[in-house]
């Protein structure tokens, strides 16, 4: 069901969190592998299937390291040892190489290996086209005689954790408004879809316009997990909107009518269950929206 109200303080509480608990955690490799370790051991998770299918092998693009070259970036905050920040000489454009065999995370009670994040990581940005939210495009490349996956960095944002930090009037006057709870429904859509269990304040980036902003959703990795019900990793505070776009909720409607299109762009880079699991999360988010439609109305559940 989704929320009954706008609850701001669960956002700032959310944000709070992020801030103060999870990222400096995240920042030390060997405490992270302690979390996830405690995730895999401590929290209830649906059982796998028995036949976690193929892994499909993808063409992997190979890049002039010529053309891409290292550009460190001070201060900036994300990937760790897997992550080399680049300079597109030609576009000029920052874009981060993550480097597949440098991932030292996997989580076996999702079947997530570190080999598969850069498959998935491109996967989120198949679904995420199919339903009209803005991600950067990620490709498998090779890069310096190394597999992984490349990303521009989107500049010119911040990420909701630093706007509370760095901006606490101007955090709280987006998240009062309508445009951040339409674009917020959305992402929380995007992320039943794609199983998402690490979607974080500080993996929403935030561009600020002339009039209004944009929302835009980044990291995912770890994602398309073979199961129905999705368990978020821990301190990750699953979001609930109060209301959804009636758009959005018409191209669910027409995805499951059709899923077929969806099923071929996702064949490239997930198992089978896999995907069928994404079929699956999609029948369900609209049966979500459906049941609430029914109890309160489409009044109160569309914007």
């Amino acid at each position: 069901m989704l929320a009954r109200r706008d609850d701001l303080k669960v956002v700032r509480r959310h944000a709070d969190l992020t801030r103060e608990v999870v990222r400096p955690l995240m920042a030390k490799s060997f405490t992270r592998r302690v979390t996830v370790f405690a995730y895999e051991l401590f929290s209830s998770h649906p059982p796998l299937p028995k036949d976690l299918g193929a892994r499909p092998d993808p063409l992997y693009e190979k890049v002039d390291p010529g053309r891409l070259v290292p550009d460190p970036q001070p201060g900036f905050a994300g990937g760790g040892a897997s992550t080399t920040i680049l300079r597109d000489l030609e576009t000029r454009d920052l874009c981060m190489f993550k480097d597949r065999d440098e991932i030292n995370l996997t989580l076996a009670t999702q079947a997530i290996d570190a080999l598969s994040q850069p498959l998935r990581a491109a996967a989120a940005t198949v679904v995420a086209a199919v339903l009209g939210v803005e991600t950067p495009a990620v490709r498998l490349v090779e890069y310096a005689g190394r597999l992984g996956s490349l990303q521009t960095i989107v500049t010119g944002t911040r990420d909701l954790s630093k706007l509370s930090e760095k901006s606490p009037d101007l955090f709280r006057s987006l998240i009062r408004t309508e445009e951040f709870a339409q674009q917020r429904s959305d992402i929380w859509v995007l992320d039943r879809l794609i199983g998402n269990l690490d979607r974080q304040s500080h993996n929403i980036l935030v561009r600020l316009l002339e009039k209004g902003f944009e929302l835009i959703p980044i990291d995912h990795d770890l994602t398309f997990p073979p199961v129905r019900r999705v368990r978020p990793l821990l301190g990750v505070r699953p979001y609930k909107p109060r209301r959804v776009r009636r758009e959005t909720y018409e191209r669910l409607k027409q995805l499951a009518a059709d899923p077929s299109a969806l099923r071929e762009g996702l064949a490239p880079l997930l198992t089978e269950p896999e995907i069928e699991a994404v079929v699956v999360r999609l029948t369900d988010t609209i049966q979500i929206i459906d049941n609430t439609i029914a109890k309160r109305g489409e009044a109160k559940v569309f914007f």
